[in-house]
Order: structure tokens, then C-alpha cells, then sequence
């Protein structure tokens, strides 16, 4: 089987954890021995001083073909898409003469789908679309994200979802569309070691210290809490434009000396940061799936997260709790009752039922059907 896979945004060497996840289910599939590799158009506004043209980089192992160059039509997107389907030519033609065609094309978001579904169209491939995209979830989307979210669905052989938020968004317009989650990598994340003795108790976040994360109520409810756990710290790892706001209202809320802003914590650093803290919280808007806390549940960790979409689908009563978003009381009460009952989450039962709902043998072996499938769909449909 190969397998070459389409990202709407990937990793680069200005952007390490950009596409991340995307990367990781790449490296999973080819354990899993499917041969893959990733074709990325990488079209920006401005380039400085990286590569530019069509180039190959090993992506851990990942042969990875990218065509970077400067959009032409800035702040237009749909001038964009020309510019990007000619470039994926390239990279396809590139990927076909280094590896032999395809026998199917996964699109990871709408965000790359009139491209992606231009090629497959064009040389009679089946394209497996999986979104991911946190923009689909907000209530008015703008008409182009729009008319590409439509153009994708209606243009794929098969169409998943990463968690049932987003699986209601794709049903009424694709009604055989799947949840397939994200995975975590079991080998890396997972019980490393009893949290060091100490006399605090350590909540934790992790990502972009952006407005949808809402961190400024993670901070709020932190401060109420802590009043009732006089040991309690937050760690907050991340960076992003709020950070400068987030550090003066935690000295405005006086619980500076008791928060830590980390910065970025890479993945290799990533399982130890987990396994380091008493449980993880999640008090974002909106997130179509929740990579952070099914990895510190990996780690054996109990999670606190709003109902924001993708968590729904990932917290349980065995392995954290879910509260409104917005609701700074219901965040207060949920982390006073995590301090107070830690010792009812049991961390190898938490990474266990982690690993078999979303570890990469899990999550590979069903995309591999997937693919199979549609591979054989394609086939039979062009017989005489």
C-alpha cells in the first residue's frame, strides 16, 4: 500500500510543530508498513531567507517533497488555489517518479481540499479526507472556508472526522462520513515514572497562548481555587501572543510566584513534562479533538477540560471531568475536586483505556481498512 498524504499545513524548519500530528500518523502508518510519503505546497506571503522551489527533506524517515514559493495574490485565497494546484502537480509528478502513482491520497483538511480534489479528479485517484480544522466548528465559517469545506466533501471517496463535533458539521452534507481519531504514540507517551515526591500539587495546560485557548479563565479560576489548596502551581506551556497579557494578569490575580509560563515544550520533552504534573487542563472554546490530553492520559494522568467539541469524545468518569466552557465556577469546583480525590484515578487503568481507544496500532490498523477499501471501491468502479 502507498500512500501519499496531502497536509494543509506541515512541519518546516521555521515551523517544527506546525502539522505535528500530522507527521506522527505518517510515521505510524509507515510502522505500520505502508509506504508514504508527504507532497506539501508551501505557498506564503513572505519567504526571507528559506529554501524556495521544489525540494526533499527525510522527515524521520518520511520522504517528504515540498514546493515553497510566494503567493502571488495576497489576502485572496481563491487566487491562491491555482498557484497551489500547480505546484502540487509538480510535487505529485516529483513523488510518482521517485516512488511509483499511489494508490490512494489522503487530505488532512478542507483547507488544502479544492487542490487536493483538482489532482485526485485528475489522475483518477481516491482521496481520503480527514478534517481537523477548528475553523469548521466556529458558527458563522467565512464563505471560502465554506465553499472548500463543500467542494472537499463532495469531491472525496471518503470523508472522516476526528471527533464527533466535527462528524455532525460533515454529516448533513456527507452522510457516511466516519470518526476516525487523532492517535497518540504509545511508545513515547506513556507511565515513565511516579511523579517526583513533593509537597505541591501541579496542574498543568499546554498550547498557544492564543485567545481560544482561554487561558485568562484558567488563570481566574486557578486563583479562586487555590485558596481552598494552599500547595497548588500551574504550569502553562506554550507561546503565542497572549503571553504578555496572561503574565500581568496572573500578577494582577497574585498568584504569579505560583504559576510558571514554560514555553514550548518539544515533543521529545513532551512525555516527561506530563508525567511531572498531577493532572491537565483544558479550558479552550473550542478544539476539534484535544491532542494534549489524550497524550497525558497516555502518561497515566487524570485531565480536567471544557466541552468545547473533540473532548467529548476523549474524557471519561475513569479518566477526568468535563465542565461548560465560560464557567469559571464549574472550572473552580472541578479542580478543587481533582486535588481531593487524585487518589481515585487509577494511571495504569488511565493509560491503558488511552492506548486502546487511540493508540497508533489501534487508530493505524482502521485507516489502513480505509484505505483498502477505497482503493477497491475505485477499482471496481472502473471495470467495464
Amino acid at each position: 500500500m502507498r500512500v501519499f498524504i496531502i497536509p494543509s499545513w506541515y512541519v518546516t524548519e521555521d515551523k517544527p510543530g506546525n502539522g505535528i500530528f500530522f507527521k506522527e500518523q505518517a510515521m505510524a502508518l509507515k510502522a505500520a508498513g505502508v509506504e508514504v510519503v508527504v507532497i506539501y505546497p508551501d505557498l506564503r506571503f513572505k519567504l526571507g531567507a528559506l529554501q524556495r522551489g521544489l525540494f526533499k527533506v527525510d522527515g524521520e524517515g518520511i520522504d517528504t517533497y515540498i514546493y515553497r514559493g510566494r503567493s502571488l495574490t495576497p489576502f485572496i485565497e481563491p487566487g491562491r488555489w491555482p498557484q497551489r494546484m500547480k505546484m502540487l502537480e509538480k510535487l505529485y509528478q516529483a513523488a510518482v517518479s521517485a516512488h511509483g502513482r499511489p494508490d490512494v491520497v489522503q487530505l488532512h483538511s478542507c483547507r488544502m481540499g479544492v487542490e487536493a480534489v483538482w489532482l485526485c479528479k485528475k489522475h483518477s485517484l481516491p482521496l481520503i479526507y480527514t478534517e481537523h480544522y477548528s475553523g469548521i466548528l466556529i458558527k458563522k465559517i467565512s464563505k471560502l472556508l465554506e465553499y472548500a469545506f463543500k467542494k472537499t466533501l463532495a469531491g472525496c471517496t471518503t470523508s472522516l472526522a476526528v471527533s464527533n463535533a466535527l462528524l455532525l458539521k460533515m454529516k448533513p452534507l456527507r452522510p457516511d462520513t466516519e470518526i476516525l481519531p487523532n492517535l497518540v504514540n504509545t511508545e513515547c507517551f506513556k507511565i515513565l515514572m511516579k511523579k517526583p515526591i513533593s509537597s505541591e500539587f501541579i496542574f498543568a495546560a499546554m498550547g498557544n497562548l492564543i485567545p481560544v485557548k482561554n487561558y485568562d479563565h484558567l488563570l481566574t479560576a486557578f486563583a479562586k481555587a487555590a485558596i481552598k489548596i494552599p500547595n497548588a502551581r500551574l504550569i502553562i506551556a506554550g507561546e503565542g501572543i497572549e503571553r504578555e497579557k496572561l503574565f500581568t494578569l496572573s500578577k494582577e490575580l497574585k498568584i504569579n510566584e505560583r504559576v510558571k509560563f514554560c514555553g514550548y515544550v518539544s515533543r521529545e520533552m513532551a512525555p516527561r513534562f506530563f508525567s511531572s504534573i498531577d493532572s491537565l487542563v483544558c479550558s479552550s472554546k473550542i478544539e476539534t479533538f484535544g491532542m494534549t490530553l489524550i497524550e497525558a492520559m497516555a502518561c497515566g494522568k487524570p485531565v480536567i477540560s471544557t466541552r468545547c467539541g473533540g473532548p467529548e469524545g476523549i474524557v471519561e468518569k475513569i479518566n477526568g471531568l468535563l465542565i461548560n466552557v465560560g464557567d469559571i465556577s464549574d472550572l473552580v469546583n472541578a479542580m478543587i475536586y481533582m486535588y481531593e480525590n487524585i487518589d481515585k484515578y487509577d494511571d495504569k487503568l488511565i493509560s491503558e483505556n488511552c492506548s486502546k481507544r487511540f493508540g497508533s496500532k489501534t487508530v493505524t490498523a482502521r485507516l489502513i481498512k480505509i484505505y483498502e477499501n477505497a482503493a477497491r471501491f475505485l477499482a471496481e468502479t472502473k471495470r467495464p
